[in-house]
């Protein structure tokens, strides 16, 4: 399921079918949630949205470890998704027992990349898409996947010490030479390996050339990572340059003497924190109060039926920076609609008013959501998710808890293939993984 529709859609399957993995597909990532865009949200809000909402497992991208755009703080994507507390960019964030939403790592992983990817994130309790790790593989679709589970054991031995005193790399070439699965992917994944792994020929005894197989990339290369919660990283303050005054709707929609630790205590607003830019000329707390008033009940007039309940329920700014672009907003939760059958919380209604009108506002060059809180009452309004990880290795014999890496892929090519050499590949991967799901782009073909 995709971006904003399963924000109205994924509660009814999850009430339906609660015993169904629901996997949430990240699709339209460039166009909303990447670091290029400026409007929308970011991946990190999106994951944890999806959390709320229900998804069972959710694509979390690699954390810089494969094709896909990232850094290796996005591990605390993965932390928010999972463990019952976590720290976000701006937002301390409790889940009130609610359960865990899996990380699904997808995009250009293959077996040589696991280990190092498991090693930033501190276990292997996540489920993994492979499709060029696993048809890619010079052996086959089967071997491929047997690869992508020894890049999980490989790591466990090395972390639990039983090559000795040396480095990630080094343990994983000791433990392929006996592993003819996980050395296959040295071999068929060269050029990851002469990066990742100095020295990997001679060690494992291969004199070929290297292979012109998986695409290249720099795996010193990492993104600039924010700043979170509690982090050393927190940006010094700097002196305004930009005078704030209580212009047009500032004096109604802005209060910016409110403290954020009394509005978290009082648990009545959902907060959130924004990257916004005004437009050249306009003054940065005007618009902060417009983007407020836009966001919940006003407009850009005053109307003559606002009442007392009415300013009761107005978003609220109450805090800016705008040498860096910062503005958050307080929303009472009786702003938001709820399920008229059964009276739950609905994200939709949550999504319309914080980044919903005010994304096309003439005053407004950008503004993205970089963080949201939701307070203790309102998110138990939420179902969250019915079934993750821990069902499936249930399914699969595992126990219930720790059990580790779920091995699946999507079929390769995602298209061009007619049913019987399709079934075919699905047989083989099956032999050795867990699971096919199939992509967004997937055609009857």
């Amino acid at each position: 399921m995709d971006m904003w529709l399963a924000a109205l859609l994924l509660p009814w399957p999850a009430a339906t079918s609660p015993s169904q993995f629901l996997h949430y597909h990240r699709a339209g990532h460039g166009a909303i949630t990447s670091p290029q865009t400026q409007r929308g949200y970011t991946a990190f809000v999106h994951t944890k949205i999806s959390r709320v909402i229900g998804a069972s497992g959710i694509h979390t991208g690699t954390m810089s470890f494969g094709k896909m755009e990232g850094d290796a703080s996005d591990k605390n994507i993965a932390f928010m998704l999972q463990d019952d507390e976590a720290d976000g960019p701006y937002y301390h964030q409790e889940w009130e027992g609610m359960k865990q939403t899996t990380p699904i790592s997808s995009g250009g992983m293959n077996a040589l990349r696991l280990p190092a990817f498991f090693e930033n994130l501190g276990h292997s309790n996540v489920i993994l898409t492979a499709g060029g790790g696993s048809f890619g593989h010079k052996d086959g679709p089967k071997p491929g996947a047997i690869s992508c589970r020894q890049g999980e054991e490989s790591w466990k031995e090395w972390k639990a010490g039983k090559f000795g005193d040396v480095s990630l790399s080094d343990g994983i070439i000791e433990f392929a030479k006996t592993h003819e699965e996980l050395k296959g992917a040295f071999l068929t994944f060269q050029k990851d390996a002469d990066q990742i792994y100095p020295g990997w020929k001679e060690k494992l005894g291969y004199t070929g050339e290297s292979s012109v197989q998986a695409a290249t990339f720099d795996w010193a290369k990492k993104a600039a990572a924010a700043a979170f919660v509690g982090s050393s990283m927190a940006p010094a303050s700097k002196e305004s340059t930009v005078t704030c005054r209580a212009l047009d709707q500032s004096s109604r929609y802005a209060d910016l003497s409110l403290d954020e630790e009394e509005l978290i205590k009082n648990g009545k607003h959902l907060l959130v924190a924004y990257i916004m830019k005004p437009k050249a000329g306009y003054d940065y707390l005007a618009t902060a109060a417009q983007f407020a008033a836009e966001s919940s009940t006003g407009t850009n007039v005053n109307v003559c039926t606002t009442d007392d309940f009415t300013k009761s329920v107005d978003a609220l700014v109450y805090y800016i920076d705008p040498d860096n672009e910062e503005m958050k907003i307080a929303y009472p939760t009786l702003l938001f609609d709820r399920n008229i059958t059964d009276g739950r919380a609905m994200m939709c209604s949550v999504l319309t008013l914080s980044i919903g009108n005010n994304q096309g506002m003439g005053d407004v060059e950008y503004g993205k959501i970089y963080d949201i809180y939701f307070p203790p009452a309102y998110l138990r309004l939420f179902d969250g998710p019915n079934c993750n990880v821990v069902d499936m290795w249930r399914i699969l014999n595992r126990g219930m808890s720790n059990g580790g890496l779920i091995v699946g892929t999507i079929i390769k090519p995602k298209l061009g293939l007619q049913p019987k050499p399709f079934g075919e590949a699905c047989y083989a991967f099956w032999q050795g993984g867990d699971f096919i799901k199939n992509d967004e782009p997937q055609g009857n073909q």
